[in-house]
């Protein structure tokens, strides 16, 4: 039976049941002018790895070995809102190259599906505010692209799975000329930043240094909030900014100015987009390589070390049968094309995964969820897995099946 082709937005958080396996004859099934596609669009097939460009991620590889503070920033959809991937990521890096902090989060969710592993979020008050389908009003959007805002009294809460290590920790807001105050309660201490001011986006620093178990956050006023920031001082960072269902073109309304006042102030070493799935279910559609090449020169100037990571496979259903969207492949082909134009690094997830059909067959074995879209927990600690070995340089592994370990 067809599945709903519903919002990415409204998978079904959490879900891991395994499923057993079923006849997957039909998922093996490929049109021969797909097939040309695919040979056109520059496809490997063989899921056994990626190439990256040494302009693309060559610096950045360069700043993990020097000992130093390496921010990484990952902007997507619902892949990278969930942390799915970026976790992984995150867990690894940081072992290897010292942990440098929580880095930039939200104390309350702004939109569903938004989630930071390792951290339980709580609020009251706040609307959430982004820019996706509709939502598309031109301003300040701040590091992330989304945030929290409040009129007049707000509430959030944070927290920790296990106590932090802070050393520097700052708040992240829109300065406005009739901005309010927010206070941040970080252990048994309280500080209170007031928000008035000539428009700008800003991160002010806080003075507490030590463990932190929960993080308190109280507006008071017309407050924009675009974040906390918890970090050490040496070792790396990654972010994880992910709005559902967002395509990369939703950028473009963001304010060129805020973006740039907040990396001037928080810098990153690494700027990858991981768009592309929602951009492949609009068939029909003109090319997305114009304002894909506006939204990659833009972020691409603001960091020494820039990536694009293609969308995986995203089956049509038809008569209860999977099928290829020729759209995934004309997205993949544009992104390879614009990743090649700013020297920035690309990863084939496509590829990786071994598609077409690759779906059809994770599922039942517990590797992506039933949306055919998504993966699991397991699926995404794989897929951060291969993308590690990817930023390092090292030997891409390829997305083995259970029965193949």
């Amino acid at each position: 039976m067809k599945p709903p082709e519903m919002p990415l937005e409204a998978v079904q958080q959490g879900l891991r049941s395994r499923v057993r396996c079923r006849d997957l004859r039909a998922a093996g099934r490929v049109l021969p002018a797909f097939i040309l596609l695919l040979l056109a669009a520059g496809w490997h097939g063989t899921g056994e790895g990626q190439e990256a460009s040494e302009d693309g991620l060559s610096a950045l590889r360069q700043r993990l070995a020097s000992g130093n503070k390496v921010r990484l920033a990952f902007y997507g959809a619902s892949h990278t809102a969930s942390d799915g991937y970026t976790h992984p990521i995150r867990e690894a890096l940081q072992r290897r190259y010292g942990n440098g902090g929580f880095g930039l989060f939200l104390p309350a969710s702004p939109f569903p599906f938004y989630e930071r592993r390792g951290v339980s979020l709580s609020g009251r008050g706040f609307t959430g505010f982004k820019v996706r389908y509709h939502e598309r009003e031109p301003g300040p959007y701040g590091p992330m692209g989304f945030g929290l805002e409040s009129n007049e009294r707000a509430t959030a809460r944070a927290e920790f799975d296990e106590p932090l290590e802070v050393d520097e920790a700052a708040i992240a807001f829109e300065q406005m000329p009739d901005g309010g105050r927010i206070c941040v309660t970080l252990g048994d201490d309280e500080e209170c930043v007031r928000t008035r001011g000539p428009g700008r986006t800003r991160f002010v620093a806080l003075e507490y240094v030590g463990l932190v178990e929960r993080v308190r956050v109280r507006a008071t006023g017309h407050v924009r909030l675009y974040g906390l920031s918890l970090e050490r001082t040496r070792g790396v960072v990654v972010d994880s900014f992910g709005v559902p269902g967002a395509r990369a073109d939703d950028q473009l309304p963001w304010s060129s100015r805020s973006l740039r006042q907040a990396i001037d102030q928080r810098p990153i070493d690494l700027a990858a987009f991981a768009y592309g799935t929602n951009e492949s279910a609009r068939a029909g559609q003109a090319s997305d390589r114009p304002r894909l090449r506006q939204v990659v020169r833009r972020l691409s100037r603001e960091a020494p070390s820039c990536a694009l990571i293609g969308p995986g496979e995203w089956p049509r259903f038809r008569r209860g049968e999977p099928r290829p969207r020729p759209r995934t492949l004309q997205v993949i082909a544009q992104q390879r094309r614009v990743a090649e134009e700013f020297g920035c690094a690309f990863f084939d997830t496509y590829a990786w995964m071994g598609a077409p059909g690759a779906m059809a067959r994770l599922v039942p074995l517990g590797l992506a969820q039933p949306d055919h879209v998504h993966f699991t927990d397991v699926g995404y600690e794989r897929l951060g897995r291969a993308l590690t070995a990817w930023i390092e340089g090292r030997a891409v592994p390829a997305l083995r099946l259970p029965a193949e370990e």
